[in-house]
């Protein structure tokens, strides 16, 4: 996924990639790569900095929030950045403000750009927080642990009360 910038023409340069999973190392125990990952879009230029306008398309495996089961996630989303030269006098400085504009902002260095780490950073913001195996997920037994998509069991969940939360069972029922 690297480009020479001094091959990228005035009027643009459209693409299509397609990587294998191995190369962007998203193997979390939560969180992996299922499926190669296809990037398409755009690259332009305007004098050294180089703007990409693109869509990534890949699977994933996540696990179910409710039971942890592997679910099949298919990501899809847009991918843009803007990649500046690394100037080597600048330096960073911890405690400066972020603008807008610097967010998605990248730096590169000689005459090529990565788009890499862009790509990967995206796979991952393309995650939804909650994944579940289907809506209607029974979850875990908060007791004993068993998927409860799979088996029953044999505890008394509602027996087992906190005793800092006795007096909210007591108030409920008199309420009732």
């Amino acid at each position: 996924m690297i480009f020479d910038v001094d091959e990228i023409p005035e009027e643009g340069l459209q693409f299509e990639l397609q990587e294998d999973k191995n190369h962007f190392k998203i193997d979390q125990e939560d969180t992996r790569l299922d499926d190669s990952v296809r990037v398409s879009g755009r690259l332009d230029r305007l004098e050294d900095e180089i703007y990409l306008n693109g869509n990534v398309q890949t699977v994933l495996i996540v696990l179910c929030a409710r039971c942890l089961e592997p679910v099949r996630q298919e990501i899809k989303g847009k991918v843009s950045a803007r990649f500046v030269p690394k100037n080597p006098t600048q330096e960073w400085e911890p405690e400066s403000e972020i603008h807008s504009s610097e967010i998605e902002t990248e730096c590169y260095t000689g005459h090529h750009i990565n788009l890499t780490q862009t790509v990967h950073d995206q796979i991952l913001l393309e995650v939804p927080q909650i994944c579940l195996c289907s809506e209607d997920c029974k979850g875990l037994c908060g007791q004993c642990g068993i998927n409860l998509n799979n088996d029953s069991c044999e505890c008394l969940l509602e027996d087992d009360i906190d005793p800092r939360l006795a007096g909210l069972k007591d108030l409920k029922e008199r309420l009732q």
